[in-house]
């Protein structure tokens, strides 16, 4: 598992888990996703942000250095599958879509109860 987690003085406030989309063997079997064998693709695939610490825009600061990890490397997208409906935080552990739209993610599939959007690196 890698990831990023931040601290907020020298308290951890919030974790996501991302990482190359091969190594998650639950979201390829159980996700409907964009199969092109030979795209490379980091997928998101949560975020915990302490309860004290939600809404002061950690998620933010984490999914902007992700984007910018990421465009550094030999990715091609990055992926994210945030849920619909409205939802509590914690139902938002995927991260809400809202949040994607800020930083240039697309809606690529829509399914009942997530969405899968990506984001262009090249």
């Amino acid at each position: 598992m890698t990831g990023y987690l931040t601290y907020y003085e020298d308290k951890p406030v919030g974790w996501c888990n991302a990482n190359n989309r091969l190594n998650y063997q639950r979201l390829l079997k159980y996700y409907d996703l964009i199969d092109n064998p030979h795209d490379k693709v980091c997928s998101i695939v949560c975020f915990l942000i302490h309860p004290d610490y939600r809404r002061e825009g950690i998620a933010k600061k984490i999914l902007e250095r992700i984007c910018k990890d990421y465009s550094m490397q030999d990715y091609d997208y990055i992926e994210a599958y945030p849920g619909k409906g409205d939802l509590s935080c914690e139902g938002h552990y995927r991260g809400p879509l809202e949040l994607y739209g800020k930083y240039d993610f697309k809606i690529k599939k829509e399914y009942d109860d997530y969405y899968v959007v990506r984001k262009e690196l090249k």
